[in-house]
C-alpha cells in the first residue's frame, strides 16, 4: 500500500514538474541553448572530419524555433558519379525543443523522486550533470550531422544511407530514442547517486 502511494505521488510530482519545467523553458529556454551552442559546434567538429561548422545560431522558421547550423566540407568529397568541391555550405536545422527535452525529462524525474523535499536533493541533481552533458553531446550534434549526411547521400549515393551510423542514430533518436535516453540518464543519475553513498531516504 505504501509503495502504491509513493508511486502515485511520484507520478503526480513528475507531471507537475514536467509542466513547470516546460513553462520555464518557454521563457528561458533560448538563454539555456545559447550557452550550449559553442558546445554543439565543438561536438560536431569532433565527431565528423567531413563536415565542419561555419556558423551556428538560433532562429525561426515561421513560428517554429530551430537550431540552425551551416557546415562545409574542409576537403573534397568523392563519389562514383561526382565530387563535392571544398567548402560547399550546407544548412542543417533541428528543433530547439529537441535540445530542451532532455533537461525537462531528466529533472522532472529527479525532482519527483522521493523524498521530494530533501536537503540532499541538490547532490542528486548535481550527479545528473555529466549524464545530461553526455546525451546533449550525442543527440543534437549527431542529429544535425545525420541530416547532413542524409542530404549528401540522397543526392550522390543512396546506397550509403542505410549504412551510415549518423543517419541510423538520427532515425533512432527521432523515432522515440530521445525520450528513452533521457529516462535512462535519469535512472543512471539515481543509481550513481546511490553508489556514491548518498541516501535518498529521509532520516
Amino acid at each position: 500500500m505504501i509503495s502504491h502511494i509513493n508511486a502515485v505521488k511520484f507520478g503526480i510530482g513528475a507531471i507537475v514538474s514536467y509542466c513547470l519545467l516546460t513553462l520555464l523553458m518557454v521563457f528561458f529556454g533560448e538563454y539555456f541553448l545559447k550557452l550550449l551552442l559553442p558546445f554543439y559546434a565543438f561536438a560536431i567538429d569532433t565527431i565528423s572530419t567531413e563536415l565542419q561548422v561555419k556558423s551556428i545560431s538560433l532562429g525561426l522558421s515561421g513560428t517554429t524555433k530551430q537550431i540552425m547550423v551551416v557546415v562545409s566540407n574542409p576537403f573534397p568529397l568523392y563519389f562514383s558519379t561526382a565530387t563535392i568541391p571544398i567548402g560547399v555550405p550546407i544548412q542543417l536545422v533541428t528543433l530547439q525543443g529537441h535540445a530542451l527535452q532532455h533537461f525537462i525529462v531528466i529533472y522532472s524525474i529527479l525532482f519527483s523522486y522521493p523524498p521530494v523535499i530533501d536537503k540532499k536533493k541538490p547532490l542528486l541533481l548535481l550527479t545528473s550533470t555529466p549524464f545530461l552533458i553526455f546525451i546533449e553531446f550525442i543527440d543534437i550534434p549527431v542529429v544535425l550531422l545525420g541530416s547532413g549526411y542524409d542530404l549528401i547521400y540522397s543526392n550522390f549515393n543512396t546506397q550509403l544511407i542505410s549504412n551510415s551510423p549518423m543517419i541510423i542514430i538520427m532515425d533512432f533518436l527521432n523515432g522515440g530514442g530521445r525520450l528513452a535516453i533521457s529516462i535512462t540518464a535519469a535512472i543512471c543519475s539515481i543509481g550513481t547517486y546511490k553508489i556514491l553513498g548518498f541516501s535518498l531516504v529521509s532520516k
